[in-house]
């Protein structure tokens, strides 16, 4: 923290927090009071859990998918339960999941098999239960399938497809 003209200024590191880890790593390194935490909240929105307890907390599938229900409801409540509504809410829903399937569980893969930047992929993993696995499928259609859990039935005709570049090529190819 310093002074500016007799003002308290909290300095803030620049992003990339996909862990505790990463949080404490960018304050020491850039001297600043805080960092900004944006993606890693979309792929895990329990990280500021962890960064107050200073460790990785492994939450489960079922855990998740309560998080998912949650964002649902909340997109309802907001944007109300008529056909439009309910589009908007599966569309929102389908974009976070396009950030949150990122999450590994821990222990799925070993340290070094995990993801060190935001921007990368983890490889391929099958879960500890058919719902992991799901949660954790690159395939849009499964984030549509895991939307109609909370939302019902999609629409003949309903389609999505996710409005970030890195996740509108194929992954595979």
């Amino acid at each position: 923290m310093g002074k500016n003209g007799g003002k308290t200024v909290l300095t803030c590191s620049n992003g990339d927090v996909n862990s505790y880890i990463d949080f404490y790593n960018a304050i020491d390194v850039s001297g600043a009071d805080t960092s900004m935490i944006a993606r890693g909240a979309i792929i895990k929105p329990w990280i500021f859990e962890e960064i107050q307890q200073r460790q990785h907390i492994d939450k489960s599938a079922t855990e998740r998918l309560d998080m998912l229900r949650h964002f649902a409801h909340w997109g309802l409540e907001h944007w109300g339960s008529d056909t439009i509504g309910v589009s908007t809410t599966r569309r929102f829903f389908c974009e976070f999941m396009s950030f949150f399937y990122r999450y590994v569980p821990l222990g799925i893969l070993d340290h070094q098999s995990i993801p060190a930047h935001l921007h990368d992929r983890a490889p391929k993993w099958c879960g500890r239960s058919d719902l992991e696995t799901l949660l954790g499928s690159r395939d849009a259609k499964d984030w549509v399938k895991i939307s109609e859990m909370f939302l019902g039935k999609t629409p003949e005709g309903w389609d999505f497809t996710p409005k970030h570049k890195s996740n509108s090529v194929d992954a595979e190819g």
